[in-house]
């Protein structure tokens, strides 16, 4: 708006005035300048209307505006990769640049879905979690700073867009910012000028992944009951990161006995089941060797997972793996001596057990039964039973005896020799 004030004559030394009320507005150009732009008379140090601030004919007065606060937001996250469940520090600071202390300000900061909010603390006003809503509550003086800190969990990921894009906004002001619109998005460029808005603040974090593939092989699958068989068990990282804090479940099937362990990296505890490794570098493995004797117990199929790992683990499907061994079963032991020593006791037959319907007969030479049991479970010590030339409940004496074997499955029965040696 442009102004003039028009005088017929000012007297040689006098003074005239000019009073101007104006309202403050809340935004634009606060200059005010007064320049003589004619004169009917010669000005010897001046010349009207040619806006030479310099001149004595020409002056501004840039007032500033009581109840203009520059507010400035800030955010930072004190850790930008995590791992899920690691819970993080967000810090959200607010700054009154000037030129007034500023009151009515509301600050919203809503976590997104990739956190569970744990806890906070503020220098002034409330949070409210579950709205987002920061209130200051009282004011801001001009060049001070209020701050809030929000811990948060980070939350396994789903895979919705900006799950982890934490963002904080004022969202009121009882006095107008001169670089920014509370009433704006995020998305808008307040005043169209191409200024970044400091009104809004973001934070961010990517949560670590890894990708463990779990390998189990067996030495030899097809072994004696009794003999000695090892398993290996190799982790691979294939992700680009190192993985730590990594728990393997490997716990003996009741077909094997440990015999001993060798790990490659970190400690198997044969109680618990579990090798628990520090930690694997990117691309690199770890192995444990688990030698072990096969037991007469059908129970051979042993399994190696992964049971937890610090980063999370982005494929599943090789997070597992299998080996087992078929034992060579129903070996049947022809020599036993039943005298006490605790060696060799009994006479056996592996896999017995695998075959409750059997029923065992033993002939001495001259073809009398001097032993028979049905679901024979390799506890013959010798001892007849049989109705022959010995008397029940003796021992029978050393010499070649003869074996009938009827597994109780349909098949042909299994006939051989039996040695007792005391």
């Amino acid at each position: 708006v442009t102004g003039a004030w028009d005088l017929p004559n000012i007297a040689n030394g006098s003074t005239e005035t000019l009073q101007i009320t104006a309202t403050v507005l809340a935004s634009g150009e606060y200059g005010n300048t007064a320049e003589l732009i004619a004169l009917d008379t010669f000005d010897p140090d001046s010349t009207p209307n040619n806006n030479l601030s310099s001149e004595d004919d020409q002056d501004t007065v840039v007032p500033v505006p009581n109840g203009l606060s520059d507010l400035e937001l800030t955010k930072t996250v004190d850790n930008p990769t995590p791992n899920v469940g690691d819970v993080v520090e967000f810090t959200v600071n607010v700054t009154n640049n000037g030129s007034s202390d500023a009151t009515g300000v509301v600050i919203t900061d809503l976590l997104p879905s990739g956190f569970t909010y744990q806890s906070h603390i503020t220098t002034a006003g409330t949070y409210n979690a579950n709205t987002g809503i920061w209130n200051i509550n009282g004011t801001i003086f001009n060049l001070n700073t209020e701050t809030l800190v929000v811990l948060a969990t980070v939350n396994t990921p789903t895979g919705t867009a900006d799950e982890y894009l934490n963002v904080a906004t004022i969202t009121a002001s009882d006095f107008a910012d001169p670089d920014s619109n509370p009433n704006q998005g995020i998305d808008v460029d307040d005043f169209s000028d191409g200024v970044n808005d400091d009104d809004e603040a973001v934070a961010s974090v990517t949560p670590q992944t890894t990708d463990l593939a779990i390998t189990k092989t067996v030495d030899n699958a097809s072994p004696n009951i009794g003999g000695q068989v090892i398993f290996t068990i190799i982790v691979t990282n294939q992700s680009n990161v190192p993985a730590t804090n990594i728990g393997i479940e490997e716990q003996l099937p009741s077909g094997y006995r440990l015999i001993t362990s060798q790990a490659s990296d970190g400690v198997y505890d044969e109680i618990s089941g579990f090798w628990e490794i520090p930690s694997i570098a990117a691309l690199g493995t770890a192995n444990l060797q688990l030698t072990v004797e096969v037991l007469d117990i059908n129970d051979y199929l042993n399994t190696a997972s992964l049971a937890f790992v610090d980063q999370l683990d982005v494929d599943s499907t090789n997070d597992s793996d299998q080996a087992e061994v078929e034992p060579s079963c129903l070996t049947v032991y022809n020599e036993f001596s039943p005298n006490g020593d605790g060696v060799n006791e009994f006479f056996k037959i592996d896999c017995i057990s695998r075959y409750p319907n059997n029923v065992l007969q033993v002939y001495n030479r001259w073809g009398n039964i001097v032993f028979e049991q049905r679901s024979y479970n390799n506890d013959w010590d010798g001892t007849s039973n049989g109705r022959a030339t010995v008397q029940k409940g003796d021992l029978l004496p050393v010499g070649t005896y003869y074996y009938v074997l009827d597994l109780g499955d349909g098949s042909e029965p299994r006939t051989d020799w039996l040695y007792i040696n005391r």
